[in-house]
């Protein structure tokens, strides 16, 4: 089926009478069809109706397939002028990113980093900083007119061994818990993995081995959704503080049931909207920021309803 829509896009490309009139091709390759992705599609679209670009989206069915993302880099690199990637690993894309970059066709990293500076600019959450704000969210859902014995025990639930954004988002959340020392984070790893059974079946492993848990740090959408349904079919709901980065509806319903006590959203508008803008840029010789932190903001009760965090939530592509 991806290779179909691979060979799809290349004709498209091949073909001179696509386009009324020149403009800019530019392929933005996500990390899996998940819905989060759909947020950057929409950024993406409204910077190229803006730069009278063209886009191409693909992208592979799960983050474990970072093979068809190298498939869809190497067959793009000659029919597009630029690409915009959201890199599955940060070594084996090298080659296909240096590739691109050699022939003059400027790569926009979004999400997530790559292990080469030969890039035209970096566009991302600063994930550390995303995992501190959520510990400091949890300190404030934890704390309590009355001081505790002993310090409550809270899990992080993180999602696939070795993937970076969300190995920096617990790297920061731990930091920044030894320094705030106001909870007991607990030292046994559990991974959600990529399917909702697996995520689903561990999240229920956590919660019955600690019974005693006072909350739980999600590092992204699909661990926290999963893990929210688990805290629901156990019983446990209203009685462990969840905090999450990104926001699956199940979870933003939790805020307002009192179920979670905080979102921690990503801005994967932004990621597509100034991705599609740097390669724009690149390619008409302007000054492009190597580094631009796309930022996140915290939704919690207080401001779930807010107009502000409402056209956060369902950005608009024109």
């Amino acid at each position: 089926m991806r290779a179909c829509k691979l060979l799809l896009i290349l004709l498209l490309l091949s073909s001179s009478t696509v386009f009324a009139e020149k403009k800019i091709k530019i392929a933005v390759i996500p990390k899996s069809t998940h819905p989060w992705w759909l947020k950057m599609k929409a950024g993406a679209q409204k910077a190229a109706q803006e730069q009278n670009a063209q886009i191409f989206w693909i992208s592979p069915e799960t983050e474990d397939q970072v093979e068809k993302q190298i498939e869809f880099m190497n067959g793009l690199i000659d029919k597009t002028d630029g690409i915009v990637l959201a890199p599955l690993d940060t070594e084996k894309l090298v080659a296909s990113v240096e590739k691109a970059m050699a022939q003059k066709k400027p790569v926009a990293i979004v999400d997530a980093m790559i292990n080469t500076s030969k890039t035209t600019s970096f566009l991302a959450t600063d994930n550390k900083k995303a995992g501190a704000v959520a510990a400091a969210e949890m300190a404030k859902a934890l704390t309590t007119k009355i001081q505790p014995k002993t310090k409550p025990k809270v899990a992080i639930y993180r999602f696939i061994k070795g993937i970076q954004t969300t190995d920096d988002r617990a790297l920061g959340f731990e930091e920044a818990a030894a320094k705030l020392q106001q909870f007991e984070i607990i030292r046994e790893d559990f991974y959600a993995g990529t399917t909702e059974v697996t995520s689903i079946n561990e999240a229920t492993r956590l919660l019955k081995k600690y019974p005693d848990l006072k909350g739980i740090f999600a590092v992204n959408w699909p661990s926290f959704e999963n893990l929210y349904r688990a805290v629901k079919k156990t019983g446990s709901a209203g009685k462990i503080k969840l905090v999450g980065i990104d926001e699956p509806e199940a979870c933003l319903d939790g805020i307002r049931k009192g179920e979670v006590s905080a979102v921690i959203m990503q801005d994967p508008f932004n990621m597509g909207y100034l991705g599609v803008k740097a390669v724009v840029n690149a390619l008409k010789n302007k000054p492009v920021e190597k580094h631009i932190d796309t930022g996140t903001v915290v939704i919690t009760a207080e401001n779930i309803d807010s107009p502000e965090i409402k056209k956060a939530l369902k950005p608009k592509s024109e």
